[in-house]
């Protein structure tokens, strides 16, 4: 039996290069070492522009002939290899069985066609999905191409599925596993893995293919689950368990060996045990690594003696998610952390970089409160992390607010918040008000500037000179465009922009990486 494991590409507007690790597929693929088995990550390989179909409504807003400091994305784009490229390389692998991941519903319709494309090649071959979408709706197995899926964690599913297809083909009793029986889908629980010491088969790929700030890449699980409910999120309840210590030093020896030294820990929960956690840090202390949490930390943790283990421990930066200033609006999103700012004060100062995340386009949140913060986190020492609102299929926010069908917008790039407050201009304006204050705290950092007008002297760039002047004597936002050669108004609500100016004026600016201030006048 041969059985190759797919991670299929995505196209869109923009895509985080560094998330198109395999993650998921490498625990599958530790379950079945004894078996010919194959990754495939077809979302390796540079972008192609590829024609916007569905969303032309934004191409006023990512042009590919924009030049600007500010701007956001550029042109719809299909993130790893085209079907035709795919098709030809399955064909020669020839696989018995196909695993085919299904993380977001937005990109489930590519999967869908690109599934429909394999069966005209490979008719035979026995195709089973896994990922959040088919988790949450098992009913596409309706599809004619979809053989089998998993919900929830697959590692013992697939395991014990590939040992009944090769049998009696008894798959009732899989827990996680559904199937269809004379035309009846067969629909079992969601799966949760009660041992997860389970170590990624990670030389399944070549480590070459994954490097972050110069070092081979990877990422790390400490622990599975989350016990929170925040009404924006989609993610799946399942239960909070640890790793044991001993399997993680197994893993951490083994990417020392391997020299993989940048380090992303993606737990949902990360630092909630307080005790496990600094555990684990010592496991990582001495070794050299360099250590991220992209997935976010557990915000309850922020204290001066953990960060200083951290420190300690490798790490360079820190993710925090704090969504909103609003004490309403976090109330109303089941989002419990309303000491943060007292929190940070401890840290701000400890030799970590941080970036905060929020969100903008909540079902209740007002544009005065996303502005407030944003004028607040420019006096501290980080980076704004700005996300646009989309629907998670089956959120609390979800099953509330939405009224319609078409997951294919549920995409941070679409700017489409259920919100009457936030159109897409909105939105957009305030994405590009957040480069904004980036811009000049990372030019605080490079070049302690002081003041507005020295932004003018830093750029050998003439374009951008242009840009910054027109910025400073005008108040507002221009971008050339490479096609007309000519400079273009940027389409912002500059309501929004005179309101953020007159809330910034006289008020310092941090850097990111320096303690050092600069003021709009």
């Amino acid at each position: 039996m041969k059985v190759l494991l797919l991670q299929p590409p995505i196209s869109d507007f923009y895509h985080t290069t560094i998330r198109s690790y395999p993650f998921g597929l490498l625990y599958i693929a530790s379950k079945i070492k004894d078996i010919e088995i194959k990754i495939y990550n077809a979302r390796l390989g540079k972008p192609k522009k590829i024609e916007n179909k569905e969303f032309k409504e934004l191409e006023g807003l990512y042009k590919e002939e924009k030049i600007s400091p500010f701007s956001l994305f550029k042109g719809f784009k299909i993130y790893g290899k085209k079907d035709e490229e795919i098709l030809e390389d399955i064909l020669k692998e020839n696989p018995d069985i196909i695993g085919i991941t299904s993380l977001f519903s937005a990109h489930f319709k590519e999967v869908k066609t690109l599934t429909k494309k394999i069966k005209e090649i490979l008719p035979n071959c026995k195709i089973i999905l896994g990922g959040i979408h088919p988790t949450i709706y098992p009913e596409v197995l309706k599809f004619e191409n979809f053989d089998f899926l998993i919900r929830g964690e697959g590692e013992t599913p697939f395991r014990l599925f590939l040992e009944e297809f090769n049998g009696n083909k008894k798959f009732e009793k899989i827990n996680g596993l559904c199937f269809k029986n004379n035309g009846k889908i067969i629909i079992n629980d969601i799966n949760f893995e009660k041992n997860i010491d389970i170590i990624p088969e990670r030389n399944l790929i070549e480590k070459e293919d994954y490097k972050w700030g110069g070092n081979y890449f990877s990422q790390v699980l400490t622990s599975r689950g989350c016990i929170f409910n925040c009404a924006f999120c989609g993610k799946i309840k399942a239960p909070f368990r640890k790793r044991s210590l001993i399997s993680l030093e197994e893993e951490i020896e083994y990417l020392e060996r391997e020299n993989i030294k940048s380090i992303s820990l993606e737990d949902e929960l990360l630092g909630f045990d307080e005790n496990f956690f600094k555990e684990v840090l010592n496991l990582f202390k001495g070794k050299g690594f360099k250590l991220y949490c992209m997935n976010g930390i557990y915000l309850g943790v922020l204290k001066k003696d953990l960060i200083e283990e951290m420190f300690k421990a490798g790490f360079k930066k820190l993710n925090l998610s704090f969504v909103d200033i609003s004490q309403k609006t976090l109330k109303e999103e089941r989002r419990s952390f309303s000491n943060f700012f007292e929190k940070f004060k401890e840290i701000e100062n400890f030799p970590l970089n941080y970036e905060v995340h929020y969100i903008i386009g909540l079902p209740n949140q007002k544009v005065g409160d996303v502005l407030e913060l944003m004028v607040y986190l420019a006096g501290l020492r980080v980076l704004l992390a700005p996300s646009a609102y989309y629907f998670a299929p089956l959120s609390l926010d979800f099953k509330k607010y939405y009224k319609g069908d078409d997951f294919n917008t549920f995409r941070s790039s679409t700017l489409n918040s259920p919100n009457l407050e936030f159109s897409k201009n909105v939105i957009y304006t305030l994405l590009v008000l957040s480069r904004f204050i980036n811009f000049i705290k990372m030019a605080i950092d490079r070049f302690e500037i002081k003041k507005f007008e020295d932004l003018i002297e830093i750029t050998n760039s003439e374009i951008e000179k242009e840009i910054i002047k027109t910025l400073i004597k005008e108040r507002k936002f221009f971008y050339f465009n490479r096609a007309s050669k000519k400079f273009e108004e940027e389409p912002l609500d500059y309501e929004i922009v005179n309101l953020l100016f007159s809330k910034i004026k006289g008020k310092k600016i941090k850097g990111f990486k320096k303690d050092l201030f600069f003021e709009i006048i």
